[in-house]
């Protein structure tokens, strides 16, 4: 009796699976970051800007002390109360807000959305 097996490699196979590994690892993804922001002349500058923003820390501190004032003041202007503002002033200041973009909300629908917004910051 004879037998044996032969083993054949089928580069289609093999070939696909490097694909796959390739594509898994993020390769076409790093080529193409590489290409447009360095390849590209005038135009990777801009995207270059996009995808890997200079982090100046003294620039964002002073970005936030500013938010933090405005938001401070603003806030100050619209609380009705010691403690801040009530289901009442946010209730006229969103409804105003509405109405002054051409809401089309009716007033229990508006009544809803005050209470869901208050309830969510308190």
């Amino acid at each position: 009796e004879k037998g044996g097996e032969e083993q054949v490699w089928d580069f289609q196979q093999v070939f696909l699976a490097i694909i796959g590994i390739i594509v898994l690892m993020g390769l076409p993804k790093c080529i193409i970051t590489f290409v447009i922001t360095r390849a590209l002349g005038q135009l990777s500058i801009i995207y270059r800007r996009l995808l890997m923003p200079i982090f100046d820390l003294t620039e964002e501190m002073s970005g936030m002390a500013l938010r933090l004032g405005n938001d401070t003041l603003q806030y100050s202007k619209v609380a009705d109360q010691a403690s801040g503002i009530s289901v009442v002033r946010m209730g006229a200041l969103i409804r105003q807000a509405l109405d002054q973009s051409g809401g089309t909300l009716d007033f229990e629908e508006q009544q809803r959305f005050v209470n869901f917004c208050f309830s969510s910051i308190c």
